[in-house]
């Protein structure tokens, strides 16, 4: 089984992803860095120079190349979203890390390598896409702190028969 995680730049899903997957005898994958390796390409750079449409492209293909893939904890970009038709190719469970705004704006500081907020403010891409996350997902987390973040997604799994 594959479990995505999906949520708002700076809501943890890197981070979540590889100790949710270590707790769990998962493998973990950061989309970003898989689709930086398959592609030789650097996101900052694609982002930075208004290709967001061919990353956004690169992701779906990345989500095409993981289809067969089991056992596998995968920590998207916050952007995975915007495309419908990742949501199809998503098999598995859709985590959502519903983090609230205020929280992210904390975590703000270290978003330096984050293109989109450089174009955006955290308050214009929350509100463009909270919806659209909400829609993907299976299962929605509301927590902040790591280690009760991933002790209610596996308490979640198991009780949704994913575990």
């Amino acid at each position: 089984m594959k479990i995505y995680l999906i949520g708002m730049p700076l809501s943890g899903k890197t981070t979540i992803g590889k100790a949710l997957a270590k707790k769990i005898n998962y493998k973990h994958l950061d989309l970003d860095e898989f689709i930086e390796k398959e592609n030789a390409v650097s996101i900052f750079k694609l982002l930075t120079e208004d290709q967001e449409k061919t990353f956004r492209n690169l992701e779906t293909k990345a989500l095409k190349t993981l289809v067969n893939s089991s056992k596998i904890v995968i920590s998207t970009g916050g952007g995975i979203i915007e495309k419908k038709q990742n949501k199809l190719l998503m098999e598995g469970v859709i985590v959502f890390l519903d983090v609230p705004l205020e929280t992210l704006k904390s975590r703000e500081n270290i978003a330096t390598k984050r293109p989109l907020l450089t174009k955006t403010t955290l308050a214009e891409l929350y509100k463009k896409r909270i919806k659209k996350y909400y829609e993907f997902a299976d299962l929605v987390i509301k927590e902040t702190e790591k280690e009760v973040v991933i002790r209610k997604i596996i308490t979640k799994l198991k009780e949704e028969g994913y575990l």
